[in-house]
């Protein structure tokens, strides 16, 4: 039987040697979440495709280096675009906001939900910008992150100091679970992401 696929390793990158109907002549492609591939035709063997890949070394190297910005994004994407309604996702946070800002007595002029992905909350005067991604977060934890932007409107200044006036709120062993949790969920919502909000 003839052997349909073989994986390879390129340096750090495994690479697919993966056997085409359609390919008329050996290609590479370097995908996001998919890795990177080398379409083989019929009647060239493995041994050539392996050399074809060392030959593309510095092209895919290049490619790879794109990868990482292009999941970020594409991610984010997915996050916005699933079955749980958008709208949905934002009311979540916005009616969170709200009972926090009462049962703890910080005061906010508006909360804005985006897509932005370099924080999942920020503030500034006493507006406050939540990452939408948010919205899958267990209770516990979406709690904290929203909490910390409302002190955040009456703390200025670093984490350091916010962390400071959260601890009113939570034990040390608290706060340190919760940041141990964000490190882990946030990460999951980028490399997973089957299951977001549209």
């Amino acid at each position: 039987m003839t052997e349909t696929q073989k994986t390879i390793q390129l340096g750090k990158n495994e690479i697919l040697l993966e056997r085409s109907q359609r390919a008329k002549q050996l290609s590479v492609s370097v995908k996001p979440f998919t890795g990177i591939r080398v379409a083989v035709p019929k009647g060239v063997s493995f041994k050539q495709a392996e050399k074809y890949a060392m030959s593309k070394n510095n092209w895919i190297k290049k490619q790879l280096d794109r990868v990482p910005l292009i999941e970020k994004e594409s991610v984010l994407f997915l996050w916005s675009q699933k079955t749980t309604k958008r709208k949905a996702a934002e009311d979540r946070i916005i009616n969170r906001v709200k009972e926090l800002s009462k049962k703890y007595g910080y005061a906010f002029e508006k909360v804005t939900i985006s897509n932005q992905n370099r924080y999942l909350g920020y503030c500034r005067g006493g507006k406050i910008y939540y990452n939408i991604a948010i919205a899958g977060f267990p209770d516990a934890l979406l709690d904290y992150v929203i909490l910390f932007e409302l002190v955040h409107t009456v703390v200025k200044g670093g984490s350091i100091k916010i962390i400071n006036e959260l601890e009113k709120y939570y034990t040390g062993e608290e706060l340190s679970q919760f940041l141990n949790e964000i490190i882990r969920e946030y990460a999951k919502v980028y490399r997973y992401l089957t299951d977001g909000i549209k």
